[in-house]
């Protein structure tokens, strides 16, 4: 199976086929003793923990904490970077005030 999968991706042999996983049919390859596709393996298990999953765990597989202190510290990051380039509009508006006003002073 070892050879079959690194030479074409597919670890299937003749004595053993091994299907792709689907979530509907669940179809797990059991390598033990004896090897065998099984279904739904550990579906009492599954249906225990899944409700749980989905507030543990998040698209990429962070716990949540995790995910959370990510998100607010690239959140203090982006408000940072904001409030820097509007200061820096302010500061060249300022700018630009302050040299217009002081053209027209000289021209009067």
């Amino acid at each position: 199976m070892w050879v079959n999968f690194a030479k074409t991706g597919n670890p299937s042999t003749e004595a053993h086929r091994w299907m792709r996983f689907d979530p509907e049919n669940r179809a797990t390859m059991v390598l033990g003793d004896e090897i065998g596709l099984e279904y739904d393996l550990m579906s009492g298990q599954r249906i225990l923990i899944e409700p749980m999953v989905k507030y543990r765990f998040n698209g990429y597989y962070m716990m949540v904490d995790y995910a959370l202190l990510y998100l607010r510290k690239r959140f203090v990051r982006g408000l940072f970077s904001l409030f820097v380039v509007d200061a820096m509009i302010l500061g060249v508006w300022l700018i630009v005030r302050m040299n217009k006003s002081k053209l027209i002073s000289q021209s009067q």
